[in-house]
């Protein structure tokens, strides 16, 4: 059984982007889509040959490179939601049955920790101490 995808001849298909701009700037605008193709399965051999037909010819390390930096400054700057696909819905975690008979005031006691109604991990108390106070036992 071969993989439709590992065929000599066939690459993803990516959207032109304009040829006056900077290999970065053509990759940061096709950084969607070269993820989708990654997360559908395309290698990055094959990721490449499709940014040639469309004019874009760079290296696998410049490749690799340049998602990394883009991968960073999404992070550090997150796009606002309305320009990206919806996040799916997070789930708050259900306790078991005893333990949700156990709750301290809206909060669900475990082995690691509390987590609240929200469904979040509260932090757990840690020791602190006056590091102004003299602790010499020979006094």
């Amino acid at each position: 059984m071969t993989n439709s995808k590992e065929k000599g001849g066939e690459f993803p298909k990516f959207t032109e982007t304009a040829a006056g701009r900077t290999k970065t700037g053509r990759l940061r605008d096709l950084f969607d889509e070269i993820e989708q193709a990654k997360l559908a399965g395309w290698r990055y051999e094959k990721i490449l040959m499709g940014l040639e037909a469309q004019g874009l010819a760079v290296s696998m390390n410049t490749l690799k490179d340049a998602l990394k930096r883009i991968r960073a400054e999404r992070r550090a700057h997150p796009v606002p939601q309305e320009q990206t696909q919806p996040a799916p819905k997070k789930e708050s975690v259900q306790a078991s049955g005893e333990t949700a008979d156990k709750s301290v005031s809206g909060s669900v006691a475990t082995s690691g920790g509390k987590i609240s109604n929200s469904g979040y991990r509260e932090a757990v108390q840690t020791f602190t101490r006056d590091v102004n106070k003299r602790t010499n036992l020979d006094e």
